[in-house]
């Protein structure tokens, strides 16, 4: 038997009141608070007047209640000993020292989890039990956490042992099933696994490693065996490699294998194969690659193509600078032929115009479609490789500049060899779907490959520079790249730069040449021709600088300065005495016949300078008639229907026809010069002539002949019935202060010939 301690009464109300450790003193008979600390009424909640109306059990939540539980138990009583019961029939101050957990409420409703330690204490004469209690609610509710987590972690842990279980059935079911062939190989090469997919494709479901390498060419089972080893060796665990295999069929495909190495894991213990089929893969990539390098038609290679091997031709590793043409051929007039025979004969004649071109060059070289109708021909020159050789002694004497000069043009000799070599095969006339037989003519721009730096571009641009000169050209239809047609080029694009600046119209002026009437000598009109007195080159005459301003648009605000300038000039004349009927001629582009603004601008220089409409001239070229639009018709109508007349110049070498004259408001037609040059010197000249001057007589069309130079041809031309005549013979271009004196006197005019009429 424990005694109760004894303290005096004054002695335990200083130490209990003030003790910071939370206590309590209880009646042990009625369980009633006699007292609480300070510590307790701060933790509790309560005053010392409320705790002395409450009992323990008041503070106590049974563990029903709390719904957790607490350790050390808790029930109805936790909080005092069995000695503290007068049930147990033990004295109450007698008995050992208690300690129990339990959970008390605040006064606020908060429950904490407690421990409550109790003893008898004997205050004066009284039999008590001092309580004191310790706050474990944070070392509690830590407590929990963790069981909470030892308790979350058994269910992930298990949960985790049920999904790998489930992983594992779906990857057998995975790899049995799988489309791609599967194969596991230990060690020692041998097979270990073979999966359902494989079986199938190898024709056996247990193969030995030596089935699977007679399905293998020798030099792909060489670099097989060499993946093999690195990846045995090598720290990384995958390797990829596509190998051709036969199947059981044997059907070669192209399979991309994925080796991976998992020989560390015990469930494989070897590496494992995995096969994917990439044969129509390839099959359709190999396809869009040939559609992306060779033209759809003919089954020729296309520019891109022509352009890479010209660069595996130039590569410096095979020899920069060794010979080799590139020739470019455009086919004449395939779009009339198509327009006359059709497009399923003209698609025809250029599968075999691409049959023709590459039995002639063969294995050695490249053909290509570069276009609609234009091929081209990439090869190398054995004689070229022999010139070359032959020269080399050579290069100590004349040094290396004059070395490759030398060998850059014999390289040119040989494209130009090339070219008429290749013109030559269209000597012979093509077939036709109908049987019949076509003649296709050609141009040709040929370039060397020799020419020191050549770069693929730079000698495809020099191919096309001949072929532009070609196509330009009247008679040349094979022209090569040489240092002349580059600075041809080169000054080109220096006019073509000029043309478009603001003040180039200040090194422009205008000369006129006279028209005759080849009855009375009378000049009735002057035609305003356009010179460029360039800064540097001199005189530049309009056959070569027109044809470039029309194609880059200048032409347009050339055009109208030509105009007003001329306009003006003609009204100049009139104030110095010239006979105001005379007429004034001016040309005008095919491009300024798309402008917009080209009617309101003839009608406002008409009304500045005060000319009758009538005698102004407009003359077009026969291209209007070629490609007419309504466009231009509307504006050569509305010009016309003010009064302006329009010619229609060089006619008889275009496209036109005569019965298109009628479609136009053309007021006169100029015979071109090629029709009457041989007046005089040919026989058949004459009625060509005739024809034409019938036909502009059925059209109510004046005519004028152009390029007059000799009587002669005045002579047969108004034998002919030609009104009017312009050419050296009376005069070049004036001008314009020479003018007025020329137009003082009459010109000389030769009597007609006498011609000889077929009966």
């Amino acid at each position: 038997m424990v005694e109760a301690e004894v303290v005096t009464e004054q002695g335990w109300r200083r130490l209990f009141g003030t003790h910071p450790s939370i206590m309590l003193l209880l009646d042990p008979n009625e369980r009633a608070i006699v007292a609480a600390n300070d510590a307790a009424e701060r933790f509790y909640g309560y005053d010392a007047a409320t705790f002395a109306g409450l009992h323990l059990d008041d503070l106590t939540v049974p563990a029903h209640a709390a719904d957790v539980d607490v350790p050390g138990g808790v029930d109805e009583h936790p909080a005092l000993p069995p000695w503290a019961s007068d049930a147990s029939g033990d004295p109450a101050g007698e008995g050992p020292p208690w300690r129990t957990l339990a959970r008390h409420r605040l006064s606020d409703g908060e429950l904490r989890d407690v421990e409550v330690a109790t003893a008898p204490i004997r205050v004066g004469a009284r039999e008590l039990v001092n309580v004191v209690i310790h706050d474990l609610t944070a070392q509690q509710r830590a407590l929990r956490r963790l069981s909470a987590s030892e308790e979350d972690a058994r269910r992930q842990v298990d949960q985790l042992g049920d999904e790998l279980d489930a992983s594992h059935r779906r990857f057998e079911a995975l790899v049995e099933h799988a489309g791609d062939p599967i194969v596991v190989l230990d060690d020692r090469h041998q097979v270990t696994y073979v999966s359902p997919a494989a079986a199938g494709f190898l024709g056996t479901p247990s193969p030995s490693i030596e089935d699977i390498l007679a399905r293998i060419a020798e030099r792909d089972r060489r670099v097989l065996r060499a993946v093999w080893g690195s990846l045995l060796a090598g720290p990384d665990p995958t390797r990829h490699h596509i190998v051709p295999i036969a199947r059981a069929d044997g059907r070669r495909r192209h399979l991309a294998l994925t080796l991976s190495d998992l020989r560390s894991l015990d469930a494989v213990a070897g590496v494992v194969v995995t096969a994917r089929d990439l044969t129509d893969e390839l099959t359709v990539r190999s396809r869009l690659e040939h559609q992306a390098t060779h033209d759809g038609l003919t089954g020729l290679a296309n520019r891109d193509l022509l352009l890479e091997e010209l660069r595996r031709f130039l590569d410096p590793a095979r020899g920069a600078g060794r010979p080799g043409a590139l020739v470019l051929l455009d086919l004449i007039g395939m779009a009339g032929i198509n327009d006359r025979v059709g497009h399923r004969t003209g698609d025809y004649l250029l599968r075999s115009v691409a049959r023709r071109l590459q039995a002639a060059v063969g294995a050695d070289g490249t053909v290509a479609r570069t276009s609609g109708d234009e091929f081209g021909v990439l090869l190398g020159s054995e004689a070229g490789e022999t010139d070359q050789t032959n020269q080399t002694a050579a290069t100590d004497q004349t040094g290396e500049a004059g070395e490759t000069g030398k060998t850059a043009a014999t390289g040119e000799a040989a494209a130009l060899a090339l070219a008429h070599d290749l013109a030559q095969l269209f000597e012979e006339p093509f077939a036709t779907p109908g049987g019949g037989t076509l003649l296709l003519r050609v141009r040709a721009g040929a370039a060397s490959t020799s020419t020191s730096g050549a770069t693929p571009a730079g000698v495809l641009r020099d191919a096309n520079l001949a072929l532009s000169a070609a196509q330009a050209a009247d008679t040349e239809r094979i022209r090569i790249c040489d240092d002349a047609l580059r600075r041809e080029e080169e000054r080109r694009l220096r006019l073509e730069y000029e043309l478009s600046t603001p003040t180039i119209t200040d090194q422009f002026r205008l000369a006129y040449q006279p028209l005759v009437d080849l009855s009375t000598g009378v000049v009735p009109c002057m035609e305003a021709l356009l010179l460029w007195d360039h800064p540097e080159l001199g005189e530049i005459g309009p056959g070569e600088f027109v044809p470039i301003a029309e194609r880059n648009g200048a032409i347009v605000p050339i055009g109208a300065w030509v105009l007003r300038r001329a306009c003006e000039q003609l009204a100049a004349w009139d104030e110095v005495g010239v006979d105001r009927r005379l007429q004034l001629a001016i040309n005008v582009s095919a491009r300024q016949l798309l402008d917009v603004d080209l009617v309101p601008t003839v009608a406002g220089v008409l009304d500045d300078t005060g000319l009758a409409p009538e005698r102004l001239a407009l003359e077009v070229t026969e291209t209007v008639l070629a490609d007419h639009s309504d466009v231009t018709t509307a504006k050569l109508q509305a010009m016309a229907d003010v009064g302006v007349r329009i010619h229609i110049d060089d006619f008889g070498t275009g496209y036109s026809s005569f019965a298109q004259l009628g479609r136009f408001p053309f007021h006169g037609l100029k015979i071109d010069r090629s029709f009457v040059t041989p007046l005089g010197v040919e026989a058949d000249a004459d009625p060509v002539i005739a024809a034409l001057l019938a036909i502009a007589a059925a059209q109510g069309l004046e005519v004028i002949a152009e390029g007059v130079d000799a009587e002669v041809q005045v002579a047969h031309l108004r034998a002919l019935g030609c009104q009017l005549a312009q050419g050296y013979l009376w005069s070049k271009a004036l001008s314009p202060e020479a003018v007025p004196a020329f137009l003082a006197h009459p010109q000389p005019v030769p009597p007609p010939a006498t011609i000889e009429r077929p009966r």
